[in-house]
């Protein structure tokens, strides 16, 4: 073999082995980023679904009370809970209380349309069961 062929071949070796290294580094990286970021992502569904079942739960609250007094009542805990933990001044207390009211609202609004989407889902999914089987 030439010095030229050798050349080449070194040169190609060279490319080969370089492509593979970095495949292997993208998936060590991309292995990493998975298994640091699984936890936080795991803690943020669990949340969210913590806060969609407060939610739905505020609602069907709602349903069988006036919606004025579960709000203003939820608005008063949280407010409470707020100022015992320290989050906020009891100064302002009364402020945060009509903050939460309205948040309270928002939240059994929401609320609504979650158990709306449930019902409408679990309708809908019977009804394929029903019929397709």
């Amino acid at each position: 073999m030439t010095y030229i062929g050798r050349f080449f071949k070194w040169s190609f070796d060279s490319l080969v082995d370089l492509f593979r290294q970095g495949i292997i580094w993208t998936i060590r990286q991309a292995l990493s980023v998975i298994r640091f970021a699984l936890p936080i992502i795991l803690r943020v569904v669990v949340l969210a679904l913590g806060i969609a079942l407060e939610m739905s739960i505020l609602n069907l609250l709602a349903l069988v009370r006036p919606m004025g007094d579960v709000a203003k009542r939820v608005g008063e805990d949280w407010s409470d809970k707020a100022v015992r933990e320290g989050w906020v001044p009891s100064l302002h207390q009364h402020s945060f209380t009509r903050i939460f009211i309205v948040v309270a609202y928002f939240a059994m609004t929401v609320g609504l349309l979650i158990n709306l989407f449930t019902v409408i889902l679990t309708v809908d999914l019977v009804y394929y069961l029903i019929t397709h089987l």
